[in-house]
């Protein structure tokens, strides 16, 4: 047996993270293609895939279109060997999935959450963990990683430092959820999470200069720049919900006064009309139990003045955050996901009025505001595409030789 240095180790391992990243993402590919997009050698390229073949992380798909000679043999990731799951931490539930190594979601649910502390809400992610565990035993390499979405700022070992919406301070949920089940866990921030889970399904590379808004009962951001994904210097970007909008404004969660979120969150929006007596007993007389968007979403495709008005409020403060940060970064577009996604028809032309009147005229050039066709799945596919991530490029081991 040939003896592998720890510096061939590395290099192998580091090929093998390249190929299973052009697999996962070209898929099917034959061996002459992935030298192609790889840069790698054929003889590297044909023994490193034999072994990931070997090792049941890919599969043969069958015979592809001939060149001029044989026939390629075409491969893909074998999704069914092992699988990751993706978790969303929100102030009133978490929503969990559990996927193959294609990404292609098995199973999902959603489960209420009754108290935000981070005892009761740990306790509740470890009990979804284990019952999505057991719909993964089957497989070879069973659960490979967990991926969390959460809204608040993250350092770059996954402990939550502050969550002002949640009351969280200093929480280390990534080493809890590893020490209690010994697989692999990563954790960020929620809308930089749904910013990846966006750029899965970008497939014309329109993502490459923008700015994400993720509009739910709190805002987040995230953005790229030159298609990398932007973190800040200590990794804690993303807190635009906290750009004050109104000097001595209303209070906010984190001790501030006049934060966008107090004005222009779906939260702020079910707030101002909870207590509006024509509200109340339309909702009464709905088969909902409760105010919710989905719920004003059918009051609005009603016409009802007083919903379609408040929304529209939440437009205009949208886009008056939104002219700062535009100004600042200068992005190709905007993208807004999130809950408010369900309320675009009313939402975006009084968003759009405030934001391209107000704009430095530059800035304004080919400026596209966009809403995000995932709404608020896009946090649930993005805790997947971290796991996986994590998994081909760090816990994936290259077999002894």
């Amino acid at each position: 047996m040939e003896t592998i240095t720890a510096d061939q180790y590395l290099v192998k391992k580091i090929n093998k993270a390249l190929i299973l990243s052009i697999i996962r993402d070209y898929s099917p590919l034959s061996k002459p293609e992935i030298v192609t997009k790889s840069g790698l050698n054929r003889g590297t390229v044909s023994r490193l895939v034999n072994e990931l073949e070997s090792d049941s992380i890919i599969k043969q798909l069958g015979e592809g279109v001939s060149s001029g000679g044989r026939k390629p043999t075409m491969y893909s990731i074998k999704g069914d060997s092992g699988f990751v799951i993706g978790i969303t931490v929100k102030s009133k539930l978490l929503e969990v999935a559990l996927a193959d190594l294609n990404g292609q979601i098995v199973k999902r649910f959603t489960k209420e959450l009754r108290s935000n502390t981070p005892k009761f809400v740990i306790k509740n992610i470890i009990e979804s963990i284990k019952e999505m565990q057991g719909h993964a035993k089957e497989s070879l390499f069973q659960i490979t990683c967990i991926g969390i979405g959460f809204p608040g700022m993250i350092n770059e070992n996954g402990t939550v430092l502050k969550a002002p919406s949640l009351k969280w301070n200093s929480v280390d949920l990534r080493q809890t959820i590893v020490d209690t089940f010994r697989i692999p866990c990563v954790v960020d921030n929620q809308a930089r999470v749904g910013l990846i889970g966006e750029k899965q399904f970008d497939k014309n590379n329109l993502l490459t200069d923008t700015l994400y808004i993720s509009v739910g009962n709190v805002i987040g951001s995230a953005a790229t720049i030159k298609n990398e994904l932007f973190r800040g210097y200590n990794g804690l970007s993303g807190e635009a919900g906290h750009l004050i909008v109104k000097y001595n404004g209303k209070r906010c969660s984190c001790g501030s006064k006049g934060c966008w979120q107090m004005y222009a969150s779906t939260n702020t929006l079910l707030k101002k009309l909870s207590g509006v007596p024509e509200v109340a007993e339309q909702l009464d007389a709905s088969p909902f139990s409760q105010l919710s968007i989905e719920f004003l979403e059918t009051l609005a495709g009603q016409n009802n003045p007083l919903v379609i008005k408040e929304i529209e409020e939440i437009g205009r403060f949208l886009g008056i955050g939104l002219i700062s940060l535009v100004n600042v970064l200068n992005p190709k577009n905007v993208l807004i996901g999130g809950d408010i996604t369900k309320l675009k028809k009313w939402v975006e032309p009084s968003l759009n009025e405030t934001l391209h009147t107000n704009v430095l005229p530059d800035h304004n050039k080919n400026l596209e505001i966009l809403f995000s066709e995932l709404g608020s799945d896009s946090t649930i596919i993005g805790a997947i595409a971290i796991a996986l991530t994590h998994f081909f490029e760090n816990d994936y081991h290259v077999s002894s030789e």
